[in-house]
């Protein structure tokens, strides 16, 4: 003969097996984890040992400054490095990192000279602010090259956004004559 509450008897019993098993894995993660290996002692004499050897850490390069004509969803349309005075002109500056902070300073140095060697003179500089730390993008457009530079002299500009001395994004560009126009035809 079967009792009749055997079904109750078992669910009972499953609900007991889990609370159990939940007990368990409750004491399991509330132990603290085991401890660290030992590090090995530096050797006394100076010398590096295989297992203590550093390894060379590349140096971050500063991000990437990016020209254009105009700015579409944060990105250049119409990327291009050469600008006439009277050329729209727009930019967008991405960090290799966070920017760190909720302001930048923005400098903007003519260059002479070709390739990486040559000398700069600075031409102006100004505070931009970041949304946030956390961030790594900051854009602008502007209505001409002219606009952005403050004059329509011709030349090879580089443009940098600075954080307490360390270049976190670099760019150049170039402003070219303005064309001279066509003389009418008498």
């Amino acid at each position: 003969m079967i009792p009749e509450n055997r079904p109750q008897a078992l669910l009972v019993g499953l609900v007991g097996a889990i609370l159990l098993l939940l007990g368990a894995v409750g004491f399991l993660a509330s132990r603290p984890p085991a401890p660290a290996p030992p590090t090995p002692a530096p050797s006394p004499t100076g010398v590096a040992t295989p297992e203590s050897t550093p390894t060379p850490r590349a140096a971050t390069e500063p991000g990437k400054i990016v020209f254009g004509e105009s700015l579409r969803r944060r990105a250049i349309e119409g990327e291009r490095t050469r600008f006439y005075p009277s050329t729209p002109f727009a930019y967008v500056a991405t960090g290799s990192e966070p920017f760190a902070a909720t302001e930048l300073e923005a400098t903007l140095a003519e260059k002479s000279g070709r390739g990486e060697e040559g000398t700069e003179r600075p031409v102006r500089r100004w505070k931009i602010e970041i949304p946030g730390p956390e961030d790594n993008l900051q854009l602008s457009s502007r209505e001409t090259a002219e606009e952005f530079v403050g004059s329509d002299r011709p030349g090879r500009y580089v443009f940098r956004l600075i954080r307490a001395g360390k270049t976190l994004c670099r760019g150049e560009f170039v402003v070219r004559a303005a064309p001279t126009p066509e003389p009418a035809a008498t």
